[in-house]
């Protein structure tokens, strides 16, 4: 049984690897992100955009070459060496720039917290469980199908629930992507309440009027 599941973890590390890589290759405020992840105290603001940029082609190329059939073990193996090495990083960013942001899965400002440590833990759950299997995803899927569907839904999910945008319209500083827009932070959490308009405002560009 474990080996058909680690069969299916190249779909999942591959989607969630360009989607990744898409945050820090497309976004326009890539640079300005880079700058505040804790790659800049590390490298310097200049070095700290390339690396960051770099890292999101490492992450693109790898995660394309995870969706296609192919070396299974090879490619599992580097995406777990990127897993481990980047529970290394976020275990630095949290001792040494507690302040800095995740530069994970988008371009929120956000800090490092458990929610970063608990994805990039079944990021490398997942890709220990590939190089276990050995067997592409396309016979894993063709075994079970709809079992197959309902695993990686669910994976999915768990990634999902654990990113740092899954959480902004609960957060009382929601920036959405932009590294200037700060909506007015408040404690309620209701659907109704400001802070939901809050964010609803900032993905629209409206900004809060004047007080």
């Amino acid at each position: 049984m474990l080996a058909w599941i680690g069969s299916l973890q190249p779909l999942l590390l591959g989607a969630v690897l360009l989607w990744s890589a898409r945050a820090k290759l497309l976004s326009r405020y890539a640079t300005a992100h880079a700058r505040r992840t804790a790659l800049s105290p590390l490298l310097g603001e200049e070095r700290a955009v390339l690396a960051y940029r770099l890292l999101g082609g490492v992450e693109a190329a790898l995660g394309a070459t995870l969706l296609i059939p192919g070396l299974v073990r090879v490619e599992a193996v580097a995406a777990t060496a990127l897993s481990a090495g980047f529970l290394a990083y976020l275990s630095y960013a949290k001792i040494a720039a507690p302040d800095s942001s995740c530069g994970c899965l988008s371009s929120q400002p956000i800090p490092v917290n458990g929610r970063s440590f608990g994805r990039a833990g079944l990021m490398l759950a997942g890709s220990l469980l590939a190089v276990v299997s050995g067997a592409g995803w396309v016979s894993g899927l063709a075994d079970r199908p709809v079992l197959g569907v309902a695993l990686l839904l669910a994976e999915g999910a768990a990634i999902v629930a654990t990113s740092t945008t899954a959480g902004c319209c609960r957060c009382a500083g929601c920036t959405r992507d932009s590294p200037t827009r700060s909506p007015r932070p408040v404690r309620s959490t209701s659907r109704w309440s400001p802070v939901w308009t809050s964010c609803t405002r900032a993905a629209r560009g409206v900004s809060w009027p004047a007080v």
